[in-house]
């Protein structure tokens, strides 16, 4: 296709951004409409058409919108559409469903004792109904270094400034106590008890911590938990059934490491990251999450509807051991992650992916590639979830006001 076309709903300015790209310059012949009801933008060039369906309906009349076309040719094509806030929203759009909360599917609210976990690649069941009988949500990762900033002394005990500090009950090394029949989960992880567990293997080919793959298909399945001795097995390479006769599901790896770096903010208070691997070989990757969350539509795109993703600026970086522990402002404001090399190839692989998605004109900004991860909604995980009586985990966000200065850079 020749012709590219691409939108994104900007919710917090209250705009839709339309972009075109055409393989040859615009011309008087150049027209760009939006239908009658809202939904949909068409351009057509020297006798090629194009159309997508918005993710955001405008309103309008009864008739069909035509766009300015700008007077001096060109093959980047943009447009802006101001959309008008209804009455009574308390500054907030209402014309349009906006999904604005953070999905978590599996989470312990949704599983139950009857809940089966099989190998996502070649279905060979790891947990078996009735195995694990209570699910629990883990706390925040970093849960052990928070206490010390929520208590000077361990809870319950009085204090003594004036003798040596008691001993805590808990520290940054606390370990994870697991009962055999109790499954921990958090948004990304199953951690469960190794004796729970069947068809699993353990390698040393992954990194330098103790992988765990399928016994059957040896598909990667996770790692040894280091503070509890467990397994923890990442949910993307797992598929779930909630009660007898209920079939398997699964979601794309693409949305588990979407809803991983969503949760990182959450856990680690910022928005830009070092990504490294556990293989040493491997580059690391700068992470910048410009917008947690943003619909847009694009034609390159597999699926005709729109998609909620996150706008993601990236780079590949360098990391030595000396820059990484430095303690400067830098530092300060970066979070952290490791992966395993599979997972760090298919970040990387993802990321190049997705620029397809984005017009030639906004795939760069600065030094920054620019990408898309889509993430999860919540009427993908509803059948799992209403299934179990429980809806999904949802977080509400905070708007994202803090790139507002250079947002129009990525738009224009």
């Amino acid at each position: 296709m020749t012709i590219h076309l691409y939108a994104e709903h900007l919710v917090n300015i209250r705009t839709l951004s339309l972009q075109a790209s055409l393989s040859t310059i615009s011309s008087h012949q150049t027209k760009a409409t939006l239908s009658a009801d809202g939904n949909t933008l068409t351009l057509s060039h020297e006798g090629e058409v194009a159309s997508i369906k918005l993710p955001i309906q405008v309103p309008g009349g009864h008739n069909d919108a035509t766009l300015t076309i700008p007077a001096a040719p060109t093959k980047d094509l943009s447009f802006r559409v101001s959309l008008q806030e209804k009455s009574g929203a308390d500054g907030l759009l209402t014309n349009g469903a906006h999904e604005d909360t953070h999905v978590i599917p599996w989470t312990a609210t949704a599983l139950t004792p009857e809940t089966e976990i099989a190998c996502k690649s070649c279905n060979a069941i790891i947990i078996r109904r009735g195995r694990v009988k209570i699910w629990k949500d883990l706390p925040s990762e970093n849960w052990a270094e928070m206490m010390d900033f929520w208590h000077c002394h361990r809870p319950h005990v009085p204090h003594d400034h004036g003798k040596e500090p008691p001993q805590k009950g808990y520290s940054a090394d606390s370990r994870l106590a697991l009962k055999s029949g109790v499954g921990m989960v958090d948004p990304v992880d199953f951690v469960l008890a190794a004796e729970d567990c069947e068809n699993i293997t353990t390698s040393t080919s992954y990194g330098e911590d103790e992988a765990l793959q399928c016994s059957s298909c040896h598909h990667l399945l996770g790692q040894m938990h280091t503070s509890s001795g467990g397994h923890k097995l990442r949910k993307a390479h797992l598929s779930l059934s909630r009660k007898a006769q209920s079939p398997f599901v699964s979601y794309g790896a693409e949305k588990w490491l979407s809803c991983h770096l969503l949760s990182s903010i959450d856990s680690q208070g910022v928005r830009k990251f070092t990504i490294t691997s556990t293989s040493p070989d491997d580059t690391a990757l700068k992470i910048w999450i410009f917008t947690p969350d943003i619909n847009v539509s694009s034609s390159e795109a597999k699926d005709d509807g729109p998609m909620r993703a996150i706008k993601i600026l990236w780079l590949e970086s360098t990391v030595s051991p000396e820059a990484s522990g430095s303690l400067n402002r830098q530092a300060l404001s970066e979070g952290e992650l490791e992966l395993p090399p599979s997972e760090m190839e298919l970040l990387r692989r993802t990321l190049l992916q997705s620029a397809k998605l984005l017009p030639d004109s906004a795939k760069k900004f600065q030094s920054w590639n620019v990408a898309l991860l889509s993430r999860f909604k919540s009427d993908e995980v509803e059948s799992v979830s209403t299934a179990a009586s429980s809806p999904p985990v949802v977080l509400e966000e905070v708007p994202d006001f803090q790139n507002m200065e250079i947002l129009s850079a990525l738009t224009t």
